[in-house]
């Protein structure tokens, strides 16, 4: 039990959007953890919430904790480092910049490095509380961290791109704009820096309008976070975007094979449609990945 703890504005920027209930019970959770170290039972929207934050309230307890042991004269308790083996540097997956004069042009590439957490106790991985089955947000170590919270700017096109996305039938956390906007949008972010923000929405807009083609070879439904890291979200950025490139072909068999129909090919390996005759093999064969098809 405690007297006091500290809080951020970081807290206070990701609930104030949310409804005076909403709002009310993590605030509550909130307090009871941090002066009672009394976890109370949340669910939904709350949960997500509180389970982001109470990491960083984990680690003031244990300055606190430290801190009165140190003012009797003894050395900070000391604890196993690392039991789990987990990496506990960044634990939140948030990027930290040293950079004191931060760019505030504010645009699809800003990353606010507006730290919900600043301490190295723990690690928690991004999305683990969202639905796994539609975006598992499973991020290589070696990439940078999205950005802990959103500017307006990117707040706004989230929005523009949520209600692409959700009309067009794509998944978007099942067309929750919340869970939309925490994971797949703000992990996508990582994996567009360099592009602007109108060539963004633009690659949205034709990848969109491929998939309405019944003459297009484009047939996946990516999330926005895994769309922005496929071939397919270069291939529609405006600079490299060609309608016919993304047309089905036919091709002859050639005579004294199999047959001399036309046929379409797509290769399940790498998804590509470019196929040539093999006389060694007597099959057709990918020639972007060498996978042949009978």
């Amino acid at each position: 039990m405690t007297d006091s703890f500290v809080t951020y504005r970081s807290f206070h920027e990701a609930l104030k959007d949310l409804p005076p209930e909403q709002y009310g019970k993590i605030m509550f959770a909130i307090n009871e953890y941090a002066l009672n170290q009394n976890e109370i039972e949340l669910s939904g929207v709350e949960k997500i919430v509180f389970t982001l934050i109470k990491p960083q309230l984990d680690a003031n307890l244990k300055r606190q904790e430290n801190g009165k042991y140190g003012s009797l004269g003894g050395r900070p308790k000391k604890e196993t480092k690392n039991p789990m083996g987990l990496e506990t540097k960044n634990p939140m997956g948030f990027e930290v910049s040293e950079n004191k004069n931060p760019n505030v042009n504010v645009n699809l590439n800003a990353n606010e490095n507006l730290n919900l957490n600043d301490d190295g106790d723990g690690e928690f991985k991004d999305c683990e509380i969202f639905e796994k089955n539609e975006n598992p947000c499973d991020e290589p170590k070696n990439q940078p961290s999205p950005p802990s919270t959103l500017s307006d700017s990117q707040k706004n096109y989230s929005r523009i791109v949520f209600d692409r996305f959700k009309n067009a039938g794509l998944p978007c956390q099942k067309g929750d704009f919340f869970r939309f906007q925490s994971c797949d949008f703000r992990l996508a972010l990582q994996k567009l820096r360099g592009y602007g923000s109108d060539d963004v929405i633009a690659a949205v807009d034709n990848y969109i309008s491929e998939l309405k083609n019944p003459e297009s070879y484009i047939d996946k439904e990516f999330s926005f976070d895994a769309f922005a890291g496929s071939k397919t979200f270069l291939n529609c950025l405006p600079a490299n975007y060609r309608p016919n490139n993304f047309k089905k072909f036919q091709k002859d068999v050639p005579k004294g094979s199999q047959t001399e129909k036309p046929r379409l090919f797509k290769c399940d390996k790498c998804g590509r449609i470019s196929a040539s005759w093999s006389e060694k093999l007597m099959k057709w064969q990918c020639s972007e990945c060498g996978a042949t098809f009978d």
